[in-house]
C-alpha cells in the first residue's frame, strides 16, 4: 500500500517538496483497490468473535428448595 494512497484516502496533504508527490494523479478508480483493502481489514476487525466456552444450557426450576426448617414449620402447621 502506498504511502501516497494513505495520505490521499485519510486527506493528508501530500509533501511540497517531494516531486513524485506532484506527479500523482488523484484517481478514485486508482485508489479503489486500496479503499476495499482497508474497508475489508476494519470489517474482519469490529466482527465479534466467537465464544470462547459454550453457553451452559438453561435447567428449568421444577419446584422450590425447601430447606428442614421449612419442612418442620409445615409438620407444625399441620398438626
Amino acid at each position: 500500500m502506498s504511502p501516497y494512497a494513505l495520505k490521499l484516502l485519510t486527506n493528508h496533504a501530500l509533501p511540497r517538496g517531494d516531486v513524485t508527490a506532484g506527479h500523482m494523479s488523484v484517481d478514485t478508480e486508482r485508489l479503489r483497490p486500496v479503499m476495499e483493502t482497508i474497508a475489508g481489514r476494519l470489517t474482519a476487525l469490529c466482527q465479534a468473535p466467537p465464544p470462547a466456552v459454550p453457553a451452559a444450557p438453561v435447567v428449568p426450576i421444577v419446584e422450590p428448595n425447601i430447606t428442614p426448617f421449612a419442612r418442620a414449620k409445615k409438620r407444625a402447621a399441620a398438626r
